[in-house]
């Protein structure tokens, strides 16, 4: 996440690859810049961006663990997920593809990564 830009890139350490996942008062989780705690991951129909924390349902997520091993993160409200396809981030109903498919990792800055669980 750079600044309202969203997308998929090979890992290499950068600061726009770290994240940290917290608790919200709803029960769900948001995604956060690690570096700007006032950017949150936001995810409104299929467009997900970069946006300022705002508390809403956009920005509230679920990390569910699948039976394959993986994470799907998924809206807390609305049946869509997130979505990783041919260097695209989006929102799309969720049907269980391996696009829908992440690895959470814990990372050496302390931070969080969210990274394609089944790669080419």
């Amino acid at each position: 996440m750079n600044g309202s830009s969203v997308s998929a890139a090979p890992y290499k350490g950068l600061k726009t690859q770290s994240f940290r996942l917290v608790d919200q008062k709803d029960g769900s989780t948001g995604i956060r810049s690690f570096y700007d705690d006032k950017m949150v991951l936001t995810l409104n129909g299929t467009s997900v961006s970069g946006q300022k924390y705002a508390g809403n349902a956009w920005q509230s997520f679920m990390m569910v663990k699948q039976k394959d091993g993986s994470t799907g993160i998924r809206s807390y409200y609305k049946r869509t997920a997130l979505t990783m396809q041919n260097g695209r981030v989006f929102g799309a109903q969720y049907t269980g593809q391996k696009t829908q498919s992440f690895k959470v990792v814990k990372q050496s800055d302390g931070s969080t990564g969210i990274r394609a669980f089944y790669s080419k």
